[in-house]
């Protein structure tokens, strides 16, 4: 990126840190869309093959914000967190639906596969 004129630069970060996307996609997105950002957005968000390309990096660091430190999935005091930060109450209906998304063997449990294949399926990335 360090070819890049500033004002290109700013773009890439902005679109990095609201998709998720990689730098490659970004790059890709930006350049189609003639570096208009909004473009770039919608190029992103109405073309499955730019969503395809994403870093998986983002979901990885999601995961691990929630995991429990002693077992590799999300746990009850990860589901407390993620609800905290969705905003929703554990016990809400919401989660059941979650769960279902997510593919989950026991509800409000998540292995990495579950919860990184769930928000995958659900198009976030």
């Amino acid at each position: 990126m360090h070819k890049l004129g500033r004002g290109h630069r700013d773009k890439v970060q902005q679109f990095i840190a609201i998709t998720g996307a990689s730098e490659k996609v970004a790059l890709q997105a930006l350049k189609a869309s003639d570096w208009n950002l909004e473009g770039a957005f919608d190029l992103f968000y109405s073309h499955p093959q730019f969503k395809s390309f994403t870093d998986s990096r983002h979901l990885e660091e999601l995961y691990k914000r929630y995991k429990d430190p002693y077992a590799d999935m999300i746990l009850a005091d990860g589901i407390t967190l993620l609800c905290n930060d969705l905003q929703v109450d554990p016990q809400d209906i919401v989660m059941l639906v979650v769960s279902w998304h997510m593919k989950a063997a026991t509800m409000c449990e998540f292995s990495k596969q579950e919860f990184i294949g769930g928000l995958q399926a659900l198009g976030y990335s």
